[in-house]
């Protein structure tokens, strides 16, 4: 055997070894202990395998001189090596004595949660957003766009319902026109959005625009006087037209971009007031896209990894923030005091993790590192989209909707969080793509008077 076969084969055993060393402070402090699987050649029985063959005593010895201590027949009171390994690096590096006082922030399903390290809770909150919020009015106004394409595709199809469906959808954005237009008690002065009270002028004229608009295209394709089809739609209504200059996309993006200010704003507002110590921080993604659960598994394709690292004003170094896709969902969370053991089994996911990485690159010092690029900026990203224009989000749309490991919210999720975190969270001083900038050259505003629906 060649001495570069001999070498990987020392390395492949110590990286089985090593889920178990980078668990051990956790297995010498507590007796509640999470035993991460071992591979050995057993039956649930004992040691015996079903050919009737038992591994004799003197090889489990030394197996579990090096890992194990996670399995159930691990001797009692045994400090394995990369036990010890572990608790010297322990005594010289201050990153993996500290680690216990930082905060456990939890990103699971739709819900974030922050623990302290005495286990206790300092926030829970639900990142679906809330009816009050004005979530569901710019949704609604929003998927006007949409419902329109799908009219279109159904009349494709020779479907007949696409009028009637279209008849029942203009009526609706005739009674959203008279409700937005309403001077007393208006909507937007009751829905609870902080972050758009610098704008309110500015979205009262888009949904009116976006209204007038819709219902106006929609009363002449019903009276035979447009033509509908794909082209027509996006020719005469979504790129805009001679009556309407501002493309409907502009107010697609803006009302999304609206809902993720909102969200982003309320947490920003609560997180805060807790005065986390982010450099010490802990992140825990598993959170679920609604039911596109192959979705934002990578850092890459996550809008919560730049959104927690705006939250800290960027002092969360990004090796504290993982994503752990199949970590198990604790029935204890939200509980004001969680249990010990459900507290340890979230910590050590994200100790084992952190120290592995600090323990592999000190032990393995003289093989080569692979380096591997970050995915690159594409638009969308603040980055890439510092003066942001609408085709980009649009772009941005299309590749979420279409890649399965895109979440839907990445369309604004990415560049909102940048442009919070530039402007220091100040949102009279952001922009907002389709409310305060991305206008047709010579416009720059929504017009406060648009004409009523024929």
């Amino acid at each position: 055997m060649k001495l570069s076969r001999i070498r990987i084969f020392h390395v492949m055993l110590f990286v089985f070894g090593l889920n178990d060393l980078v668990l051990a402070r956790t297995d010498l402090h507590h007796k509640n202990v999470y035993s991460p699987m071992v591979v050995t050649n057993q039956n649930e029985g004992g040691n015996t395998a079903n050919n009737g063959y038992a591994t004799p005593q003197a090889f489990w010895n030394l197996y579990y001189d090096f890992t194990g201590n996670g399995d159930a027949q691990y001797p009692k009171e045994k400090i394995n090596i990369s036990q010890t390994l572990l608790q010297s690096e322990l005594k010289k590096n201050s990153n993996l004595t500290q680690q216990d006082n930082g905060s456990l922030i939890l990103f699971i399903n739709s819900t974030l949660y922050i623990y302290n390290s005495d286990q206790q809770l300092e926030l829970e909150q639900l990142m679906r957003t809330a009816p009050n919020s004005g979530f569901t009015e710019m949704t609604a106004v929003s998927h006007i766009g949409s419902a329109l394409m799908y009219l279109a595709k159904i009349k494709e199809n020779g479907d007949s319902n696409w009028t009637s469906q279209m008849e029942n959808l203009l009526k609706d954005v005739k009674a959203v026109k008279e409700i937005n237009a309403q001077t007393d008690n208006n909507w937007l002065e009751q829905v609870n959005a902080p972050a758009w009270k610098p704008h309110l002028t500015l979205i009262h004229n888009m949904i009116d625009y976006a209204c007038s608009m819709a219902g106006n295209y929609m009363s002449e394709v019903l009276r035979g006087k447009q033509t509908f089809d794909m082209s027509s739609l996006q020719n005469n209504f979504l790129d805009g037209n001679n009556t309407y200059p501002i493309p409907f996309n502009n107010v697609m993006v803006g009302t999304f971009m609206l809902t993720a200010l909102q969200s982003m704003d309320e947490l920003h507002r609560k997180i805060a007031q807790l005065n986390i110590d982010w450099p010490n921080a802990k992140v825990i993604i598993r959170f679920v896209a609604g039911a596109n659960v192959s979705a934002g598994v990578t850092k890459g394709n996550n809008w919560l990894v730049p959104f927690v690292e705006a939250l800290s004003n960027n002092t969360l170094p990004s090796d504290r923030i993982y994503i752990a896709p199949y970590a198990a969902v604790k029935s204890s969370l939200g509980e004001k005091q969680l249990p010990r053991a459900d507290y340890d089994y979230y910590n050590n996911i994200w100790t084992s993790r952190h120290n592995r990485t600090i323990i592999a690159n000190k032990v393995f010092t003289n093989i080569p590192s692979i380096f591997l690029p970050g995915r690159p900026a594409i638009p969308g990203d603040y980055t890439y989209s510092k003066q942001p224009e609408i085709e980009d989000f649009l772009m941005r749309l299309k590749f979420s909707l279409a890649e399965p490991t895109q979440m839907l919210s990445n369309t604004v999720g990415f560049w909102m969080a940048g442009e919070l975190a530039a402007k220091n969270w100040d949102y009279n001083k952001i922009s907002i793509p389709g409310i305060t900038t991305g206008f047709p050259q010579g416009i720059s505003a929504y017009p406060q008077e648009n004409p009523r629906i024929q």
